[in-house]
C-alpha cells in the first residue's frame, strides 16, 4: 500500500528529471524562456522545485495523518458533547487558575546574549590572597601560585581538561487539542534537556590568538554564571543524555497546567505547524573541576569545586595584566 512517501519520491524524482531535461533543450537546442541564460536556468528550477514541494504537501503521510486524527478528535468531541463531558475552552481555564499552581519564571540568573568577562574587584582579589596564605604547605599549589606572581610578566595558560554538565531549556508554543475540551487551549511547554560535553584545548593545537582567548573566555564564564553563551565550536562534543523535566503551562497566565489534567489529550501541540518548533532560552552548565586540570606556565593545577571563585580569579590574570598586577602587589 502506499502510504504517500513513495508517490512524493516518485514524483520528486520526476521533475527533477523535468529539469536536467529543460536544462538540456537549453543548452543543446537552445529552447529559452526568456533572452538571459540565467533567468531561464532560475525559472525552471523555481518551477521544478514549487510543482514538487506542492505534491509533497499534497501527498505527504505525516500531514494525512494529522488531519486524520484532528478529524478523530472532532468527532470525539462530537460525541463528549452529547454525553454533556465537555468543557469550554473558559471552564477549563478557570479550573487551572483555581488550583494556583506554579507559574513559570525565567531562572533569576539568566542573563544577556553576549556577556562580558567578570569583574575582578579588589574584594575578589583579597579573599584570592587571602585563600592563597591559607594554603597548606604540604599543597603543591602553593608554590606554584608563588611562582607565578613573583615573575615580572603575566603567566600563561597553556591548555586545560575540562568536562562540563548542561541543561538546556526549551520554550515551544502550542495549544491543547482535545476530545473533552470544546475548543483550542494555548499553551506552551518548557522542557529540559541535560547532557555534557568536553571544552578542552591546548593551546598549541589552536589556529590563532583570537581562537585561544575565545576558548578562555568561554571557560571562564561557564565557571562564574553557570551560563553558555550557545557557540556551535563545542556541538560536536555534546553528548545528549536525558530529559530532566518536560512541563506545560496556559499562555496567557503562565500557570502550570498539573499532568493529570491533559495525559488524556490526543494531540498535545501544534502539530499542524511543524516549523513552529522550541526556542532555545537558557543553557545553564555545571563544569566538573572535580576531574579537571589547569595548565600555567608548565604547571598542572586542580581546583576543587568550593575553590571555583579563585580559579577564576587566577584565569583572568593570565589574560588581563591589570588583574595580575593588583595580585602582584598585594600578595
Amino acid at each position: 500500500m502506499d502510504d504517500g512517501t513513495t508517490t512524493s519520491n516518485r514524483l520528486g524524482g520526476l521533475f527533477s528529471l523535468i529539469f536536467i531535461c529543460y536544462l538540456i533543450a537549453l543548452f543543446f537546442f537552445e529552447i529559452e524562456l526568456t533572452n538571459s541564460t540565467t533567468a531561464n536556468i532560475i525559472i525552471g528550477a523555481i518551477g521544478a522545485w514549487l510543482f514538487y514541494l506542492l505534491i509533497y504537501l499534497y501527498s505527504d503521510p505525516w500531514s494525512k495523518k494529522v488531519r486524520q486524527k484532528n478529524k478523530t478528535i472532532q468527532n470525539k468531541r462530537f460525541q463528549n458533547k452529547k454525553k454533556g463531558t465537555v468543557q469550554s475552552v473558559e471552564e477549563f481555564t478557570k479550573e487551572i487558575l483555581k488550583l494556583k499552581t506554579e507559574k513559570f519564571k525565567l531562572p533569576k540568573k539568566i542573563v544577556e546574549w553576549g556577556i562580558r568577562y567578570p569583574t575582578i574587584s579588589d574584594k575578589k582579589v583579597d579573599e584570592f590572597i587571602q585563600w592563597v596564605h591559607k594554603l597548606k604547605s604540604s599543597d603543591p599549589r602553593l608554590k606554584i601560585i608563588n611562582s607565578i606572581f613573583k615573575q615580572s610578566k603575566k603567566p600563561e595558560l597553556s591548555s586545560v581538561d575540562l568536562s562540563t554538565t548542561f541543561y538546556e531549556t526549551t520554550y515551544t508554543r502550542g495549544f491543547l487539542n482535545s476530545d473533552k475540551i470544546d475548543g483550542r487551549v494555548d499553551v506552551f511547554s518548557v522542557v529540559k534537556n541535560s547532557g555534557s560535553f568536553n571544552m578542552s584545548f591546548n593551546s598549541n593545537e589552536l589556529d590563532n590568538k583570537d581562537e585561544f582567548q575565545q576558548k578562555i573566555r568561554d571557560i571562564i564564564i561557564s565557571l562564574e554564571y553557570d551560563y553558555f553563551d550557545w557557540s556551535d565550536d563545542y556541538f560536536d562534543s555534546m553528548d545528549w543524555e536525558s530529559s530532566v523535566s518536560d512541563e506545560c503551562y496556559l499562555s496567557e497566565s503562565k500557570q502550570l497546567i498539573p499532568y493529570e489534567k491533559y495525559s488524556e489529550i490526543i494531540d498535545t501541540f501544534d502539530q499542524d505547524d511543524p516549523t513552529d518548533g522550541g526556542d532555545t532560552i537558557l543553557i545553564e552548565l555545571a563544569p566538573e573541576l572535580s576531574n579537571a586540570s589547569f595548565h600555567i606556565n608548565g604547571n598542572k593545577l586542580i581546583f576543587k569545586e568550593s575553590e571555583k571563585a579563585k580559579l577564576v580569579t587566577l584565569l583572568m590574570a593570565t589574560l588581563k595584566p591589570q588583574v595580575f598586577k593588583k595580585i602582584k602587589e598585594r600578595i
